[in-house]
């Protein structure tokens, strides 16, 4: 007992805080109210986001009982609903003079609900998608609030400069890298999913390798002065920093034996990282382009819909201009990185461009994001626009049961991938969200100060702005060209584009 006496220190000989425990504390006190936030966000997030899509309306053909009385009492809560709001010529008394309730190849509308879309395939990515996206968004936000309260803080002299401050969220570079990743594998996941037709699989294909082409000689011969993601100085940086940190790392286990110097000379050359950011950038090409033919339909459905159905599939004007906004402004965002575009003209500093390109690649995604449910009920449209042609239509052969049948297998297919097509929705916001709020994190505040701030403490930021900045552009240059070339081709009635 006297020896374990004899070891605790005295209450007087506490040791003197080192720059080092400081610079811990503040590290520590910077990450509890993102922490606190992250924490409500998940809460008020995960498992919710079903309200997205609860309500849009999905169409059957019922054939059993059970479903017949579902569909009657669709039919009746219709009704009810339409009488309360004292509209008697709303879509689903459109519908209604399409599909008598004593017709056997009637068509029924129900409203997606809870219990739907839980059980379909593939929601449990959606959900994270959605989370993901608002979760780096509120999080960038926050830190750039909080990093403008103490910049006044230190200039009113209420906070010392000689004192540690942490002004980046140091949660939010994992949180865009783990949402980037989860985005980014939901991509691909949607397309070898086995339900995935072969056809589409091979024209992904064949676009992931002319992207991987594209991105190469991109990066490789747009001169700086148009498009700078700063390869160059990522090239030198990298590599010594990754050394250094070996080093540091190595000389703490063998208690300081091993000296940190200088790096040598090491440097990854353009052309590597060039090849290495367009291996991603294929991917992200061949994943995106179905997608975006399948958003381009929906668009279509939604907005210019076949004569018969404005009535019924036609979105109102609030929807509608949303998504006109959600398709323009990837192609917006793109430009902003053009510097002969956007920066020269209007005679921008680097700090204001610094913070104007993420903050565009954030609103699109967040306009993006507010789409799905649009994008959805132009998908879901698809089984009425089917029975209707097949019923009424030029392609109207063969006896009832035939009809019936084609149409109840379209509507069958329609509904089930529903949430798959949310996803594929989702996923591009969601990527697009969590590299602009990395690509904003890690930005340079001022051109000379010296960044010691990164993911790990091994890879300097200006790499994370190269890697978070070329692909956010490109996911957004992408997506804005393939979704209005989709447009385009399907206005002029050209089959896989149009409605």
């Amino acid at each position: 007992g006297r020896a374990r006496r004899r070891g605790l220190p005295h209450p007087t000989m506490a040791p003197a805080s080192s720059p080092d425990t400081e610079a811990r504390a503040a590290a520590v006190f910077a990450l509890l109210p993102f922490a606190a936030l992250t924490f409500v966000l998940t809460v008020a997030t995960v498992g919710k986001t079903t309200r997205l899509l609860v309500g849009l309306t999905y169409y059957l053909i019922p054939e059993t009982d059970a479903e017949r009385a579902r569909a009657r009492l669709a039919r009746v809560q219709s009704q009810n609903a339409s009488a309360r709001r004292k509209e008697k010529r709303r879509k689903d008394g459109g519908l209604a003079s399409l599909a008598k309730e004593d017709d056997e190849d009637s068509i029924a509308a129900l409203k997606l609900t809870k219990a739907n879309l839980v059980l379909k395939p593939f929601w449990s990515h959606f959900d994270h998608l959605v989370f993901f996206t608002v979760a780096v968004a509120a999080n960038w936000a926050a830190a750039e609030g909080r990093a403008a309260w103490i910049h006044a803080r230190i200039a009113d002299g209420s906070i010392s400069e000689s004192k540690p401050v942490v002004l980046e969220n140091p949660l939010l570079a994992l949180m865009c890298v783990v949402g980037a990743g989860s985005a980014s594998r939901a991509l691909v996941l949607m397309e070898l999913d086995r339900g995935t037709p072969g056809l589409e699989k091979a024209v992904a294909g064949a676009v992931a390798v002319a992207g991987f082409v594209a991105s190469s000689l991109l990066l490789m011969l747009v001169p700086d002065t148009v498009l700078d993601f700063e390869i160059d100085r990522t090239s030198v940086e990298f590599a010594p920093a990754v050394v250094r940190a070996i080093r540091r790392k190595a000389g703490r286990a063998l208690g300081g034996a091993l000296e940190v110097g200088g790096s040598g000379s090491l440097v990854v050359s353009r052309a590597q990282i060039a090849i290495g950011l367009s291996v991603f950038a294929g991917l992200l090409a061949g994943s995106l382009f179905p997608p975006a033919v399948r958003a381009s339909r929906s668009y279509l459905m939604q907005t210019a819909p076949p004569a018969w159905s404005e009535s019924i599939t036609r979105a109102d004007g609030t929807s509608r201009r949303v998504a006109h906004a959600a398709f323009a402004a990837p192609l917006v965002a793109a430009a902003s990185f053009f510097s002969p575009l956007f920066a020269d003209p209007h005679g921008l500093s680097a700090a204001t461009v610094a913070i104007v390109r993420p903050a565009s690649l954030l609103a699109t995604a967040l306009l993006m994001t507010l789409s799905v449910p649009f994008l959805v009920q132009g998908h879901l449209n698809g089984s009425l626009v089917t029975w209707y042609e097949l019923k009424f239509g030029e392609t109207a052969r063969g006896d009832g049961g035939a009809i019936r049948a084609a149409a109840r297998i379209k509507a069958e297919v329609t509904n089930h991938v529903a949430v798959k097509v949310a996803v594929q929705a989702a996923a591009p916001a969601a990527l697009m969200a969590c590299l602009a709020c990395l690509l904003g994190a890690k930005r340079r505040l001022v051109s000379l100060e010296e960044e010691s701030g990164s993911l790990t403490g091994v890879i300097p930021s200006v790499c994370w702005r190269t890697v978070a900045g070329f692909l956010g552009w490109w996911v957004a240059a992408c997506w804005g060209s393939f979704t209005a070339l989709g447009v385009a081709l399907g206005r002029n009635g050209v089959a896989p584009f149009a409605p």
